[in-house]
This record gives structure tokens, sequence and C-alpha cells, in this order.
């Protein structure tokens, strides 16, 4: 057995302390499971817990058991002599623990929205005279909200949290551990009594301290050979060639441990990737801002702006920024913002006025109040405001319409108007603005709006800055990041979506062109991110994006990269394990009774819910509201429009946002269907 960063090689060379012996009885399969899981429980339990020094006997909850790193938390547990309970989301895996964990079946808890609130009072009354638990786990270092609380409240006196988070960097990661420490001081604070909590990331200890974490490795490993341990679980293999379903295996929650085989045999497709510059001289080379000059970033107190800022101050040289937004530095992330800019050491001057830029007067009082307090002239423009007001065409208000088209209709307008001779002018758009998007049409034709203004600088104008940016969904920062709304989209985003590094490099190249002799009069007026195609679908093992298969206008597109992967666009949904919606016209068709009907529904609600969730079809319960299932109203629009199109039932997002069981919804829906024969209806209804 081998523990170090980068072990998926030909030729794999290391330190012998971080190899190990695999018992003979341990298959090489079984053996891939063991080095990280084992490890990073033994650290857990053996290290950090310092329970082996202590009597057996102790009790010990254990969060996420099922996963790899939590099967060996309760296999090592059971050898030190702790008393074990585990918490879990279904009876099935309180059956799984019991069975194949061996913990007893009435120490397994289960936690779900409804039993959360009793966690504290239930885990306690597992221990002896009530009084917590000495140490507890978090295997997946992701436990949050209500859940994460009830567990602080669940320690005994002297006891001991560890969390075991994955070092991914990812925003989720970084609100969990924020999370955990502010729910660890709030009890702390409130009590008197001594408790610890710890973290541990062994990857993140492999890449950074290898050779202090060694002896750890060697003790785990000793331990494990010494005491005959096993895979505690199944193990399911893929050959290096299958390895997105492989990940789409893992990410379906999958409770066997999973690995990889390799052979000469495999084909492994090499995706190819453009190599970006390194951005501390790529975008910024040939691009030096005027440190005299002011920018300024409409509505960039958002997401984007905050990132776009700093990227501008750190490595294009500006040193006066200008934030215009309605509130203003309210916030407290924009304060933050303003602090770290002039904390930091070019030590620029930034200012945040209250402005409103569809509202024209304001808007030239604005900059005219900027140019005479921070001394100098206006040079650059970035506008990024907007805002979100989705809801399906059919019910939207016109103060909806409005609310969402003016910032980038009139204050786009606006400031193209009061600011034509700029260095560059740059609006942030979206591709909603091009394809569309289900429940956005105020948002879409905003972004129109945006695309056109730009061609009309240059074309009509004749200015020599104007480009509209249509960006795509965004990974870790944006809109979409900071309010969750990511997760319905995260599908797509993996695979079309940009990161923070992408964005800076983008822009830097965008205001190269717009500053140099490449930003002529015949220079393009519009970039376009995160196109699709029915090949790059097909390759990442998604579901083709509908705009490709609704609109004649792009159909070209869904056949576009196809022949370089020797299929069709009709064969990508062979390639997958999604359910087919389009067989549930025929279905709905030749349904022999109402209740055949709602129950191809009923499986067909399900099984986008679990996609959309990224959860087994079977941790779906049909007796439950979709609301409870974090649907929001973008998800309801979608799930709403999917109705109309897939089952031919027209139903509302009130509808779907009901307080009414997924089973009930199939049955309305059958009810309402195009598809369903009328004399079964009839039958139905009487």
């Amino acid at each position: 057995m081998v523990l170090t960063p980068g072990a998926h090689r030909t030729l794999l060379r290391t330190k012998a302390s971080h190899v190990g012996k695999i018992p003979a009885s341990l298959s090489l399969k079984d053996a891939a499971c063991i080095p990280l899981a084992f490890t990073t429980a033994w650290y857990a339990l053996g290290y950090l817990g310092r329970l082996t020094s202590l009597e057996k006997g102790k009790t010990c909850l254990i969060h996420d058991a099922l996963s790899t790193v939590g099967r060996q938390a309760v296999y090592i547990a059971r050898l030190l002599g702790l008393q074990i309970s585990v918490t879990v989301d279904s009876p099935s895996q309180a059956n799984y623990a019991a069975g194949v964990l061996g913990v007893d079946l009435s120490h397994t808890v289960l936690l779900s929205s409804t039993t959360v609130f009793d966690l504290s009072r239930v885990v306690r009354e597992l221990t002896p005279d009530r009084r917590g638990v000495d140490l507890v786990i978090d295997c997946s270092g992701t436990l949050t909200g209500e859940a994460l609380r009830q567990t602080m409240w669940a320690l005994a006196p002297f006891a001991h949290f560890i969390r075991c988070p994955t070092s991914d960097g990812s925003p989720a990661s970084a609100a969990a551990a924020a999370s955990a420490g502010a729910a660890f001081g709030a009890i702390a604070s409130s009590t008197n009594v001594n408790r610890t909590m710890s973290s541990v990331d062994i990857a993140l200890l492999l890449r950074s301290q290898p050779d202090a974490l060694a002896p750890m490795i060697q003790q785990a490993f000793q331990f494990f050979y010494e005491n005959g341990c096993h895979v505690s679980g199944g193990v399911e293999s893929f050959p290096v060639s299958s390895v997105a379903a492989a990940f789409r295996r893992v990410e379906a929650g999958s409770v066997e441990s999973i690995t990889l085989t390799y052979s000469d045999e495999d084909v492994v497709p090499a995706r190819l990737r453009p190599k970006l510059l390194d951005h501390s001289a790529g975008p910024s080379r040939g691009v030096a801002l005027d440190p005299n000059s002011i920018y300024v970033l409409s509505g960039g107190l958002g997401g984007l702006g905050r990132s776009l800022s700093t990227f501008m101050v750190e490595k294009l040289g500006a040193r006066k920024i200008l934030f215009l937004s309605r509130s203003g530095a309210a916030s407290s992330s924009a304060r933050q913002l303003l602090a770290d800019l002039e904390a930091s050491k070019t030590r620029p001057t930034v200012a945040a006025y209250p402005c409103d830029v569809s509202d024209r007067e304001a808007l030239a009082q604005s900059l005219s109040k900027a140019e005479a307090e921070m001394g100098g002239k206006i040079k650059g423009v970035i506008q990024c405001a907007m805002v979100l007001r989705d809801v399906l065409w059919s019910h939207m208000s016109y103060k909806q319409w409005v609310e969402s088209t003016l910032p980038k209709v009139q204050g786009t307008e606006n400031l193209s108007t009061l600011l034509p001779d700029v260095d560059f002018f740059i609006s942030l758009s979206s591709f909603a603005g091009v394809f569309g998007n289900r429940g956005q049409a105020n948002y879409a034709a905003g972004n129109c709006y945006q695309d056109a203004l730009a061609r009309h600088r240059r074309q009509v104008l004749g200015l020599r800055s104007g480009l509209t940016i249509d960006v795509p969904s965004m990974r870790g920062v944006g809109v979409l990041a900071e309010t969750g709304m990511l997760e319905s989209l995260r599908e797509w985003d993996e695979v079309y979506g940009m990161d923070e590094a992408e964005f800076h490099h983008v822009m830097g190249l965008a205001i190269r062109r717009d500053m140099t002799k490449e930003g002529t009069l015949e220079a393009k007026h519009q970039l376009i991110l995160g196109i699709a195609t029915g090949g790059s679908a097909h390759a990442a093992g998604i579901q083709i994006p509908y705009y490709l298969e609704s609109e004649a206008k792009f159909s070209i597109m869904e056949k576009t990269d196809m022949v370089f992967l020797g299929g069709s666009p009709n064969s990508q949904s062979a390639s997958t394990d999604q359910p087919k919606d389009k067989s549930i016209k025929d279905i709905l068709v030749k349904a022999a009774d109402m209740d055949e009907a709602s129950d191809a529904i009923t499986k067909a609600l399900i099984a986008r819910v679990a996609g959309m969730q990224r959860v087994a079809v079977g941790e779906v319960d049909a007796s439950r509201y979709l609301h409870s299932y974090g649907v929001d109203s973008l998800a309801a629009i979608d799930i709403a429009n999917w109705a109309l199109k897939e089952v031919g039932s027209k139903i509302s997002v009130f509808d779907v946002m009901a307080a009414m069981p997924i089973t009930a919804l199939a049955e309305k829906c059958a009810a309402r269907s195009n598809f369903v024969p009328r004399e079964l209806k009839e039958l139905g209804g009487s």
C-alpha cells in the first residue's frame, strides 16, 4: 500500500515511509481503498482523539459513517473498545451500518430535516448518565446548520470534535469550516467546560508536510497490518477508460468503495484544453492602466465585481477605482472589500457612491463628484449591474420586468452616453441573452440590449471601445455561487462553466484589446463564453442542453464535434444511466389506467429531483414535498417547463412548490396531461 500524491501513473516513485505491507488476505483491488481512508481515520482517532491511551468504554459519535473514511473509523473505534453511535439518513442505511459495519442498531441515529432538532437529546440518551459523547468525528467535514449545532450540544465535558474535510478549496468547503468554527465558538463561550475542535485533511498534509506525516502513515499501516483489518463494505471497480462513470457513481452516493483498474486494452480519451498564460504576465502584459485615471465598476460590489476590482488593482495597475451601486458600501462584504483594497500594498484610492445608474441625472452628478474628489479623468467602464427577478413569462408582472431590465438597459445606456470617450467600455452580459433561459425573459432582454449597444458604439457611433462579454455560469464566484442557485446548474457548470482565474484572463485580454491597436472599429463587439455542443455534452456524459434541441438556429451545434467521438447526438442518451424523459410520452399514451400514468410521472419526477440534488434515486421519498429536497423557485420553473414539454401537462410554479407529496403532483400532472387518453381521465374522474 502507498499513500502519496499523484499515484495514478505508470511508474510511481515515493519514499519508503509512505509505503506499507499488504496483508496476504487482502486483494490489490481492496488494498487500493485503504491508505487515504484508513490513515485519515487513524489520525483522527489515534492521534487527534488521543483515545489509544484512554480506557475502554468511552463514547464516540461518527457522522457519515457509510463513507470510506467513516467505515474505517467505525472499525478502528471498535478495536479501541469505544462505544459507537452513528448517524444515518435512512432506515436502509441503519440496516447497512448494523449488518455490515457491526454497529448496534439501537445506536444508529436517523438524521433528517424533521429529526435533526432532537439529535442532541437522542445522542445523550445513548451515553452513560446522559453526559454526552467523548468524541465526535465528522467524516466528510460538511456538517453545517442545525445538525452541527445539535452535535455540539451533544458533546460531553472535555470532549473532542474532529472534522475530516477535503481540501478542494470550494466555497462549500470554506463555508462548512466557517460554520463549524462559529458553532463551536458559540458553545464554548456559553459553557465552562473544556472542549476541543480539530480538523484533519490528510491530502493537504501530504502536499504541505509529507515528512511530518510519514510517521503517522507508518503507525496507521502497522495498526492495519497487525490487527488484520479489512475493507468494510463492498468494492466496485471501473476500468480507467470509464473514469467518468466512476465519478458519477461516487456522486450518486455509493456506499461501496470505488477503485480504478488499469490494463493494456483500456482506451483513455484525451481532453485538450488551451493553455492559459501566467496571469501575472499574460493578460496584463502590454496593459498598464493609468494610475492617475479613474476606472468605474457599476454594480461592482457584487461577487464578480469584487473579484474583478482586486484583479485590476493587483495585476493591471489600477490605482483609482469607483464603485457605483444603489446602496453604496452598505453591506459588510462591500465595506470589507474597500478596506482590503485600501490596505493592499499598492494603496489605491477607492470610493463607493450610492447611485442608481438608471437615473441619468444622479449618475452624472456621481461621475462629476468622483473626478473632483478622486482627482483624475474616468478612462474605463465595466458594467456589472444586474437584478434577477426570475419568474415564468406568463406570471411576470410589469414591476418584475422593469426591475430586471432597468439596470442593464437604461443603466448601460446612461453610462454609454455620459462616458463615450473611454479606453474600454465592457458590459458583463450573459449567454442567457443568446440562448434564453427558462423563467428569465426579462434578464435575457436586458442582456440582448447590452449586446446591441456594444455594436452601436462601434459601428454607428464610431467609438473604439465597446464590448459585451456573455458570461457563463461561474464556479466559486458570482451571484449564482453566493446564492446557492449554482447547485441546480451543477451538471452544466462542470463542463461549460468558468472559474475565477479564467475570468480574469478573459477580462485582461478584453481590456488589452480596446487599449491597444487591436481595438479597431472592425473588432468584434460581443464575446460569447460557455457555448455547448452536442459533442462536448456527449463526451461529458450529460444531457444535451435544451436550447440545442428546441431552437432550429442552434441545431447545427447539436451535431458539432460528434464526428470526433464516432457517435451521433442521439447516441448520447444510450451512453448514460440517466432516465430517458422522452419515453414518458409513449408510456402515457399507452397507459392502461390512471395509476400507471401517475406512477410513470412519479418515477420521472423522482429521477429529476435525484439528478438535481445529486443523490441516488432510492434516497428520494415520493411521499415528501418537492421543496423539502431544496427545490426553489428557479428549479420549480424548470420542473414546470419539463412537465409541459415531456408530460403534456400545464402546471404552475405554485403547484410545484405547494405542500403536496410528489405522488400527488404526479397525479395532478396525469389528470392534466394531453398525452393520457381522455377515456382514462373520464374513468378516473368518475
